[in-house]
């Protein structure tokens, strides 16, 4: 009982230190740095130019509309593209006034949990000291990164999203290396729920490469215990999954769909009219219905490249490959891979000054220093769990790298920041 309340107190103390830094690092970032940063300030303290600066103007647009006309105007989608997290600040805006600084306590408490959660991930997988301080050291380096800004101290949908998917995966490994019991079940089945609301309130479309990822890691499962003849677990899994199926599917039904595969046509003719020229080429490799969701990822990947280049982006990396069939999208998935989890590479660390690239390049060199523990970890802890958060990372990332050919999104660096955990251990456990 004294190892258990010790647990929770250290658990407490983490939350409120991550959550005390970034209330305090997000003001500061809001209040301080960007003024004196007239190149990156649009004003109201948030970054010129990016996504939160249209949020900031709709949750103003939508409290005001609510003010003259009542609550019947909120909705979860105040606009194409817009998601549950700009409707929430409205509601804010309607009490305290259109300040994007009011939503700092509500990210600064998802961004803190995150920690948590990769703090209690750390120690599912390595249950003793150096469970406890590689977990503190991963959890920290995710709070305090530099890039993490971009969504705590700004308005964005990340904190929500990762939250979700780190509920989700919580999850799965605490069954998934434990025996089965009602209450792991139980919690199973909570986080699932959780996680899945969280990440349709902004990012409904993330729907669907969830279940893709429940679903690799279920048939990892299911193929382990039947070698093993754990025919109990088979069955434990089989129902839990096709709970979690079910509830991804009335997810998938009641979510918008993303709003580039819905306006492909007309975004691949705008394309067009700029020199890009792409178009599906159907084939027989796979069944239609697979072959569809190849398609438009592609589609999403050369729609972000048009993008990217209309804005004059300097982040883009391999933008003049556009996979246009399942074979050629098959045979990029390992760069694509390989970019989601090392760009940016060290060749172009020092390429352009400034000091986002320099926070880039020295996250990307800190996380470098961590990948051969990765890799040592599979002889120093085999293990189920370790197998499947190795996996679950790799599933994301590669959706990741192959849709998003952006060095600039911060979503490549915080998956990283997952199997991390694992070489912080390694590492540790051979001092």
């Amino acid at each position: 009982m004294v190892n258990s309340r010790g647990r929770h107190r250290t658990g407490f103390a983490l939350w409120v230190l991550f959550f005390s830094f970034s209330v305090f690092a997000a003001i500061s970032f809001q209040k301080v740095l960007l003024p004196l940063l007239p190149g990156l300030h649009g004003g109201h303290g948030l970054i010129g130019g990016g996504d939160s600066i249209l949020f900031h103007r709709i949750a103003a647009d939508l409290a005001e509309a609510i003010r003259l006309h009542g609550w019947g105007r909120l909705t979860l989608t105040p606009s194409q593209g817009v998601t549950g997290n700009v409707s929430l600040l409205a509601v804010l805006y309607i009490v305290f006034g259109p300040d994007p600084s009011v939503m700092v306590p509500i990210n600064a408490a998802v961004h803190a949990t995150s920690g948590l959660l990769i703090f209690l991930i750390a120690r599912l997988l390595w249950r003793d000291r150096l469970g406890t301080l590689s977990g503190i050291i991963a959890a920290s380096l995710f709070v305090i990164f530099p890039s993490a800004l971009n969504w705590y101290g700004q308005i964005h949908k990340d904190g929500f999203s990762i939250l979700g998917m780190l509920l989700i995966f919580y999850s799965w490994i605490q069954v998934g290396g434990s025996s089965p019991g009602l209450k792991r079940a139980l919690w199973m089945v909570f986080g699932n729920t959780l996680g899945l609301i969280l990440v349709v309130f902004v990012r409904p479309y993330n729907v669907m490469l969830l279940l893709l990822s429940g679903s690799v890691l279920c048939s990892v499962l299911f193929v382990y215990y039947i070698v093993t003849r754990k025919g109990k677990r088979v069955l434990c899994f089989v129902a839990l999954f096709a709970l979690f199926a079910i509830e991804v599917g009335v997810a998938d039904l009641s979510a918008h769909r993303l709003w580039v595969v819905e306006k492909k046509d007309m975004l691949l003719r705008e394309a067009e009219a700029k020199g890009i020229s792409w178009q599906w080429k159907t084939d027989d490799v796979v069944p239609r219905a697979m072959s569809r969701i190849i398609e438009n990822a592609a589609t999403v990947r050369v729609v972000n490249i048009y993008y990217g280049r209309e804005v004059g982006a300097g982040s883009l990396i391999d933008e003049d490959i556009m996979p246009d069939s399942v074979r050629s999208s098959l045979a990029y998935l390992p760069r694509a891979l390989s970019i989601a989890l090392f760009a940016p590479f060290p060749d172009t660390w020092l390429s352009k000054p400034g000091l986002i690239h320099l926070v880039s390049a020295g996250e990307t060199a800190l996380w470098y220093l961590m990948v051969p523990g990765v890799c040592l970890a599979f002889g120093y802890r085999r293990s189920l769990p370790v197998f499947l958060l190795v996996l679950n990372a790799l599933v994301f990332l590669t959706v990741l790298g192959f849709t998003t050919p952006n060095m600039g999104t911060p979503n490549f660096r915080t998956p990283s920041l997952t199997p991390s955990i694992i070489s912080l251990q390694v590492s540790l456990s051979c001092t």
